[in-house]
């Protein structure tokens, strides 16, 4: 009996050392996933461009880094909670570009401000193109809430055969007289498709940048605003190009099984892609940026997070601030879908200016959601 409990407990001993050392092996492999996130600092996606496919994952390594630390204080082996602790303060830039804990400033009575929004509308197709009239009132009903002086919207959507056409009722009822416009598709009179910024202030000068050879584009807009010239970017980067098959592959990941290798191939493909056109496109901007002979702001969705080496740069050669980080709290994500939201979408601003409020409504009108800014002088 005793050699029976004996070689009892002995295997019971042998198979918690072996669990102990499998956990330990996830909780490495899980660390070298953010270790990998942040390398997107050092190396330019040109010549490796996984580094920023594999950041897209951070939220998720995140949650799982943070749930071996839970669990491993509630062991024997407590300190292994370090590992994890570490290595997640180690890239701090990285948590606290995707987190925010800090609460809404509010602007005094008697401070000049504005209100910017941007917004990637998705042509309004969300729900399918027979509802897009309904997507736009619900969209007309957002604005109406938020009162914006600016509006920065991309892959716009106008159809004069519509029954409700959002553009005509923002100028009629938001007193939106200025307008800059790109159509990247067009029919004349009746139908446009593009990136468009609208405005209560004057518009001075204008223009269009198309990136070479490819669908995504830009406008900008020399904006006057109590006296004070700036100039609007309104962007969109080269977007993933994801069909709502793949989507649907990439959330359902936990049964890959049912899905080919193929298909993940083929996704892996077309992400590579966008993150090597995203810094060809991220180069041609500022080239363009210096350029400018007026203050910058930088808008719109650049379908890269932000510790990315495309953020990163934008955010470094147009000399702003992110309004985020300013203003913002709570988790910044503003892609809509099932998995943990990552942020795609951005204001920045000039550092002579502050951020005092930023708002992003989580609502079913796209795939992505709004960002609502108010912004005065320092």
């Amino acid at each position: 009996k005793k050699k029976f409990y004996f070689h009892q407990e002995n295997n019971i001993f042998t198979s918690m050392k072996i669990i102990r050392f499998l956990l330990l092996a996830l909780n490495g492999i899980a660390v070298i996933q953010l270790l990998l996130t942040y390398c997107t600092y050092c190396f330019s996606p040109h010549t490796i461009w996984y580094f920023e496919f594999i950041a897209l994952g951070y939220p998720v390594y995140l949650v799982i880094n943070i749930g071996f630390i839970v669990f491993w204080l509630f062991t024997k082996q407590k300190r292994h909670a370090l590992i994890s602790f570490i290595f997640i303060a180690l890239g701090y830039n990285t948590l606290f570009s995707f987190i925010q804990f800090g609460t809404t400033k509010k602007p005094t009575k008697d401070t000049d401000s504005f209100t910017l929004i941007t917004y990637n509308v998705d042509a309004f197709n969300c729900k399918g193109w027979k509802n897009r009239p309904k997507v736009q009132k619900d969209v007309f009903t957002y604005l109406q809430q938020e009162q914006a002086d600016i509006i920065c919207f991309q892959e716009f959507h106008y159809d004069t055969k519509e029954s409700f056409r959002l553009l005509d009722s923002i100028i009629k009822n938001f007193n939106m007289q200025h307008k800059a416009m790109y159509h990247f598709h067009s029919i004349p009179r009746r139908y446009f498709y593009g990136n468009i910024i609208l405005s209560r202030f004057e518009i001075v000068n204008q223009g269009i940048f198309e990136f070479q050879k490819k669908g995504n584009s830009g406008v900008w807009a020399d904006i006057v605003i109590e006296h004070d010239t700036v100039r609007i970017f309104n962007v969109h980067l080269e977007s993933y190009r994801l069909t709502p098959h793949n989507i649907s592959t990439i959330e359902d990941g936990v049964h890959s099984q049912k899905h080919h290798v193929k298909e993940y191939s083929s996704i892996t493909k077309k992400m590579r892609n966008a993150i090597k056109n995203r810094y060809v496109q991220t180069e041609e901007l500022i080239a363009f940026f210096a350029q400018t002979p007026y203050k910058i702001f930088l808008c719109g969705d650049f379908n890269a997070p932000p510790y990315s080496n495309t953020y990163r740069n934008l955010k470094k050669a147009s000399h702003t601030k992110d309004a985020f980080l300013s203003a913002g709290h709570g988790i910044g994500g503003t892609l809509h879908w099932n998995l943990p939201s990552i942020r795609l979408d951005y204001v920045l601003y000039p550092k002579q200016w502050k951020a005092v409020e930023y708002r992003s409504k989580k609502q079913n009108l796209s795939g992505h959601y709004p960002i609502s800014v108010k912004i005065c002088r320092n």
